[in-house]
């Protein structure tokens, strides 16, 4: 990713095309930043391969009222938004959270929000429909973090967490040999304790940052997947309904 002041940010160069349709909204990134701020949301970074790509903004809230509380947890809630300068893919946001001692993006959120659609009617309702779904699921993040970070995991999960990792990264099994032990082994002291909490952050950083002869993932939608997909297991193992 480069860094805002690096190159011309895409924030400089988007412009809808002529043929977007009338059933969607070309949604601008810096109206929407403009909103954010407005709604008490400040950008704390923009990521991007180059001006013409898709893009990816973080949002922080800016003053945590009581109930909002997320001293002790060790993250930071989050809105992540991506777009593309032109509007040939669509525009997402996504509700959670940032772990404040690494930075492999965002994690551990309940919900995400399409906003390429018949619905976006103006960016200051699209705005105001992030900061409403961070509001309903603010709870339900905190709590299920805390679980996991309370939680043993099984070895049937470790394992599956895993193949995880292998498959989100398009790995073939038998070229692994001993970076196969090498995709849960910590990184950093903080997560030499064996929790649901700490598994996951390995591998998804694993998973992202690369390990053995595997390189880092740029690519913004790609690392959002990929923690999305490690993410759900972890809600699996909480609450084997899901």
């Amino acid at each position: 990713m480069k860094d805002l002041y690096e190159i011309q940010s895409p924030l400089e160069v988007e412009r809808p095309i002529p043929w977007i349709g009338k059933n969607y909204t070309f949604l601008s990134t810096k109206e929407v930043v403009n909103q954010m701020t407005d709604l008490g949301w400040k950008m704390v970074q923009l990521q991007f391969n180059n001006p013409f790509s898709t893009h990816e903004v973080h949002f922080e809230k800016g003053i945590f009222d009581t109930e909002d509380d997320w001293r002790g947890l060790g993250v930071q809630p989050q809105v992540v938004f991506t777009n593309s300068f032109d509007g040939k893919s669509a525009a997402m946001s996504y509700i959670g959270i940032l772990r404040q001692v690494c930075s492999n993006g965002l994690i551990a959120w309940t919900r995400s929000n399409h906003s390429r659609s018949r619905h976006a009617r103006s960016v200051k309702d699209w705005s105001k429909s992030i900061v409403q779904m961070y509001d309903t699921e603010n709870q339900t993040i905190q709590r299920l973090v805390w679980k996991a970070q309370t939680t043993k995991p099984s070895d049937s999960f470790l394992r599956k967490l895993k193949m995880s990792v292998v498959k989100l990264r398009n790995i073939e099994l038998r070229k692994l040999s001993s970076a196969w032990e090498e995709i849960l082994r910590p990184i950093r002291w903080e997560d030499e304790e064996p929790t649901l909490w700490n598994v996951y952050n390995i591998a998804q950083e694993k998973a992202i940052r690369g390990f053995g002869n595997y390189t880092e993932i740029k690519d913004t939608r790609r690392r959002l997947m990929i923690n999305v997909e490690l993410w759900k297991l972890v809600l699996g193992e909480l609450d084997p309904r899901r």
